[in-house]
């Protein structure tokens, strides 16, 4: 029976009540309403116990198909075990879904028949009595469809759970693409079945493996597949252990390069360290002997650049390999002209060549430590692109956390 049979044997008996309000004459409605229902209630019995009948007629095995391999590390043969030993017999919901879903259609129909009457009597009569009925009775019709909703659920979980039972046959493991295929259902579908299959004990001892590929249908499966899981984690194991002592070699190889070329930095960074420090004791010594206020003010801004990048030398030995050209032309030059300076400063007479000379050394200071401050700078290149690295990833993350909500900053970071 569809919902098809239900309307119509609901219009049957909405024909009756108007027809009995047209007459005015109420007499036998209620036998009429009564055999209607009845009718329905009786249909249903009848195409659930043919559909009982059909299912009992139907064998569980079905060997069509002959038993696989589903565990690929495993050379032992899996038993083919009874059904009887991995099915549940007597499903949960064979009964209570067939009570539900009558159930459901006996009150839905009843009440809703129920319903519709009051309703017609309300606007032929308009006494507020049957309103409250109509409400009650329309109430009740929708709680009890729940009931043909659950019960159609459970008689089609049941079927479902017979179908998979006759396409699995006696097989102890089966693929769930291989059930999936054989039941012509979608994969997902069959695997949400054998999950409340399982929990509500249809099969047995059923369990799926930990990627959900395979269904194993008893015990002894499960337990082989779990020595063949546990035989693929340690042959893994193994292949790391061994890399791992391949890798060993090189690694101390390439520590020991390291070592030596820390080694290699810091001799190179003690030497330029000790020179450095000797170019700013003259350059400050210089500085002292300069009574050139304007002069001197440059010389205090060069002393100062010069011990922030030595400072960087002492923090980063590595980065004495950029300071060759530093160590090796400008820093004497930059001595040479300020010993020059000095010397024509001392001069009791001071021509135009003096003048001009010292005008000029004057200048290039500026030039000096302008091009300092740059090498200092890019001695933190480095640094900067680490912290830079560091801020971009936090402010993704945390855009990704939701923890931002500028706008802005989000469409920075696209």
């Amino acid at each position: 029976m569809d919902i098809k049979d239900i309307c119509n044997a609901g219009g049957d008996i909405l024909n009756a009540v108007a027809d009995a309000i047209n007459r005015n004459d109420y007499t036998g409605l209620s036998d009429k309403v009564s055999d209607t229902v009845n009718q329905v209630v009786e249909q249903v019995k009848e195409e659930v116990k043919n559909a009982q009948n059909q299912a009992i007629k139907k064998p569980y095995t079905d060997n069509r198909r002959g038993n696989y391999r589903p565990f690929q590390e495993s050379r032992q043969e899996v038993v083919q075990i009874p059904i009887q030993k991995i099915i549940n017999q007597k499903p949960a919901g064979r009964i209570s879904g067939v009570i539900q879903l009558i159930s459901g259609i006996i009150f839905t129909t009843g009440f809703g028949v129920a319903a519709l009457v009051m309703l017609i009597l309300l606007v032929a009569l308009g006494d507020a009595l049957f309103l409250v009925l109509t409400v009650i009775f329309g109430a009740v019709t929708f709680g009890s469809i729940s009931n043909i909703v659950g019960g159609s659920k459970k008689i089609g979980l049941v079927n479902r759970f017979r179908h998979y039972a006759r396409m699995i046959g006696n097989r102890s493991f089966i693929s769930i693409d291989d059930l999936a295929s054989m039941t012509g259902r979608k994969k997902k579908k069959v695997l949400r079945d054998l999950k409340v299959m399982t929990e509500k004990r249809m099969f047995l001892q059923g369990r799926l493996d930990a990627r959900e590929t395979t269904f194993m249908l008893t015990d002894e499966a499960y337990q082989q597949y779990q020595q063949a899981e546990q035989n693929r984690r340690n042959r893994e194991l193994q292949e790391i252990l061994q890399k791992q002592q391949k890798a060993e070699p090189q690694k101390q190889d390439v520590q020991q390069q390291s070592q030596q070329k820390q080694k290699t930095y810091n001799s190179e960074a003690e030497k330029i360290l000790a020179d450095g420090n000797a170019y700013i004791r003259t350059v400050h010594e210089c500085n002292d002997l300069i009574p050139n206020e304007e002069v001197s003010n440059k010389l205090y801004k060069l002393e100062t650049i010069m011990k922030r990048i030595f400072e960087q030398v002492e923090k980063h030995p590595e980065s004495a390999e950029d300071l060759h050209k530093l160590m090796d032309y400008y820093l004497p030059t930059t001595i040479k002209l300020l010993n020059a300076y000095v010397d024509l400063d001392k001069q009791e007479i001071v021509g135009e060549n003096i003048s001009a000379t010292k005008k000029e050394i004057e200048d290039v200071l500026d030039v000096i430590n302008v091009a300092f401050e740059k090498l200092l700078d890019s001695m933190f290149q480095d640094t900067a692109w680490d912290i830079s690295s560091d801020i971009s990833v936090m402010k993704t993350m945390m855009a990704q956390e939701g923890l931002t909500e500028n706008k802005d900053f989000k469409n920075s970071m696209k």
